[in-house]
């Protein structure tokens, strides 16, 4: 930004009208730092100081600080002597909506009267105010032309020799330059500690003030905003007082009205606590309720999962009995197939004896055999008996274990319906 003003490194004759005194420097560097009060005119005019001292290098030795950006070896004498550093940095405290309030008018006034004291441009060097930028990128992008167009002049220009580094006038110009930073800095850290801003070695006096004025009016309309809120929920408990107390609003009440009135919230009171107790109580109730839904469900879940052993379990029987049962019938099945085979060779030794004359031993021998053959055929017929009745019993069996699979099931479904109508209940 360019204000108007003019540093002593580019016009020689205005450099100690604008050297302000350390009375002037004090009460600026106090200003600085939240000491209230108007400025006085000398020390408003020490605002100007402030632009060489922005756009002097950056970081420079106390023992090495140039004029127009060129640096001076220093002397034997100015080595031997020590220059107080500048001072630290202090971020700016927190201020109430009326120190701000004063803040941002005694800022506009300083900047207004730095604009109107600071010597004009000479007539061979007019400098147009610049228009607004329309957008931040295009703004940076001119800064930065600016800044190199400078530093192009700056090179071009003849360096002005420094006062001597031992006098009196060099060590006021130092500190001098040494506060004007530090209040710079200053400021710049007290804005960067709320909100994030340019590197410093981007900006000029301008910027700094510019950034700490918009800083302070932000901070203004926060504290109006939150006095609105203030005023808003003071409005809000006001009226919950009238609409608590509708025939009270501005407590012209008598003691009486106002002990009936306390009893009156006294039994509102009560009477909300005993709400509050019942539902407590019922909340309570509902919670068991809920803790013994639970525990018949588990033991409704259990039971079914016990009858759906036991189901499985008679159906296993079940299958064993039918298995059983299948092959006592094939084993009588194939007694009944020998008997009949056993009768066919008794038929035929019958046969074989009647039609034959063979001895006598061989027919009782083929009688015998035939006697053999059918106690053997008997002992199968009864076998076979056996068999079938061990199958019949195992039928019984099989038919006991479907009753009772069936009665199993009706039971697991009464179990389920029961758990249906807890979990809905729940």
């Amino acid at each position: 930004m360019y204000s108007g003003f003019r540093t002593p490194h580019r016009h020689p004759h205005h450099e100690h009208s604008l050297v302000p005194t350390d009375e002037a420097i004090d009460e600026l560097y106090a200003f600085s730092y939240n000491n209230h009060g108007r400025l006085t005119p000398h020390a408003v005019s020490s605002y100007s100081s402030l632009a060489g001292a922005l756009s002097e290098p950056r970081v420079v030795h106390p023992f090495q600080e140039a004029i127009g950006g060129s640096q001076t070896a220093p002397t034997d004498e100015a080595s031997s002597r020590e220059v107080p550093p500048p001072p630290t940095p202090v971020a700016l405290p927190f201020c109430s909506s009326a120190h701000l309030d004063q803040d941002l008018e005694q800022l506009q006034v300083a900047t207004s009267a730095v604009i109107l004291m600071s010597p004009g441009p000479s007539p061979s060097r007019k400098h147009k105010a610049p228009a607004p930028p329309s957008s931040g990128t295009e703004h940076g992008e001119k800064r930065a032309r600016r800044r190199t167009k400078r530093s192009a002049k700056d090179k071009d220009k003849a360096v002005e020799p420094e006062p001597e580094s031992g006098s009196a006038e060099a060590i006021r110009s130092r500190k001098r330059r040494g506060h004007n930073k530090g209040m710079i800095h200053a400021l710049y850290d007290g804005v960067a500690g709320f909100i994030k801003l340019d590197p410093l070695e981007t900006l000029s006096l301008d910027d700094v003030l510019q950034l700490t004025v918009d800083f302070l009016k932000s901070h203004k309309e926060m504290e109006l905003q939150r006095d609105e809120e203030v005023q808003a929920l003071r409005n809000a408990l006001r009226e919950a007082r009238s609409q608590l107390r509708p025939d009270d609003t501005n407590g012209e009440s008598t003691p009486l009205e106002r002990a009936s009135a306390r009893e009156q919230v006294k039994a509102k009171t009560t009477g909300t606590e005993k709400l509050r107790a019942a539902f407590r109580a019922k909340t309570e109730e509902s919670q068991q309720n809920g803790e013994k839904a639970q525990r018949i469900g588990e033991e409704a879940r259990q039971s079914g999962e016990e009858a759906r052993y036991n189901a499985d379990k008679a159906w296993c029987n079940v299958e064993k009995a039918r298995c059983n049962v299948e092959k006592v019938q094939r084993e009588g099945e194939e007694a009944l197939k020998k008997t009949i085979e056993f009768q066919r060779l008794a038929e035929e030794a019958r046969r074989n004896a009647d039609g034959t004359s063979k001895s006598a031993e061989e027919v009782q021998q083929s009688e015998r055999h035939a006697r053999q053959f059918e106690a053997e055929a008997q002992q199968y017929k009864i076998q076979a008996q056996q068999s079938q009745g061990l199958a019949e019993h195992y039928s019984d069996l099989l038919i006991r274990k479907e009753h009772e699979l069936a009665s199993v099931r009706a039971v697991l479904q009464r179990y389920q319906e029961t758990l249906g109508k807890l979990s809905m209940a729940v």
